[in-house]
């Protein structure tokens, strides 16, 4: 990468500054060897005109053709100097304007329009276009950090299950490297206070949401979390122990799908929602 250079400006002005005080000096050691001439004196001034004229000329006419060549040579800097430059540049921007530059504001269309996810920007053909734009990692975890706000907020303020689950679906999908604990902490606090008040399919659906959640924490090499295992397990068991009920929130039509029956949720979808993600029995 290259820095913009600075420009030999400084030194052409310096050149002329030389010329200029150059010429004043001869001007004035020729007057002081005229008035002086019958004592033979040599006058200091224009000793040192003598010595600035022919610099300045040198440093002008070199500051010129570095004008002329576009100043030079330009310095480099690193990739890592670059990307910490347009971080700050589009963080100025945004706290200045209220909105990112247009090439960043182009990149949120599109992630918002994927909700964050490069595995669907990547099925619609629309990856390697997002990756032009080469937006920075740090504004890329901003924007992650905003969509996981948003869904909490949205979570404790929604009152359908329905789309409770949904939610709590796309907030297991915003996984941050950093924060994974973070993560499983607040989702497994979330179904645990919640537990009482949902019902049976939103409780089995939420665990899902979860257990799918540490099953992806291997792809990072963190391995299984045993003791965030236990507690899923635990919340299964207690909607296994608690009436079965569904919310009318799943209601298709006024009647609830073929799926939603007490038999397929507490014997299939709980047996094979344990034993297919984590190899285990209630």
């Amino acid at each position: 990468m290259n820095r913009e250079p600075e420009g030999p400006g400084w030194s052409l002005c310096l050149g002329i500054l030389f010329i200029i005080w150059g010429t004043l000096s001869i001007v004035t050691g020729k007057a002081g060897i005229h008035i002086a001439a019958t004592g033979g004196q040599i006058v200091l001034m224009d000793w040192i005109g003598w010595v600035l004229l022919p610099s300045g000329i040198v440093i002008s006419i070199v500051s010129i053709r570095s004008l002329l060549r576009g100043g030079g040579k330009p310095e480099t800097y690193t990739d890592e100097e670059a990307t910490r430059a347009k971080e700050e540049l589009a963080h100025m921007h945004f706290k200045e304007h209220g909105c990112w530059p247009n090439d960043i504001a182009e990149a949120k269309k599109i992630f918002d329009k994927y909700d964050g996810s490069f595995f669907h920007m990547a099925r619609e053909g629309e990856y390697d276009i997002y990756k032009k734009f080469e937006v920075p990692k740090s504004i890329e975890r901003t924007w992650f950090y905003e969509l996981k706000k948003d869904i909490i907020e949205n979570l404790h303020s929604e009152k359908n299950e329905k789309e409770i689950v949904q939610l709590f679906s796309r907030y297991s999908t915003k996984i941050s490297k950093i924060e994974i604990e973070d993560d499983l902490l607040f989702m497994l606090e979330f179904a645990k206070n919640n537990q009482n008040k949902f019902d049976s399919y939103t409780n089995v659906r939420l665990i899902e949401s979860i257990l799918n959640f540490i099953n992806s924490i291997t792809i990072f090499g963190n391995g299984y979390n045993q003791t965030a295992i236990n507690e899923s397990l635990g919340l299964l068991r207690k909607v296994t122990e608690a009436p079965f009920w569904v919310s009318d929130a799943y209601e298709e039509n006024g009647v609830f799908p073929d799926y939603i029956t007490e038999s397929k949720i507490m014997n299939e979808y709980i047996e094979t929602l344990c034993i297919g993600k984590m190899n285990c029995s209630l």
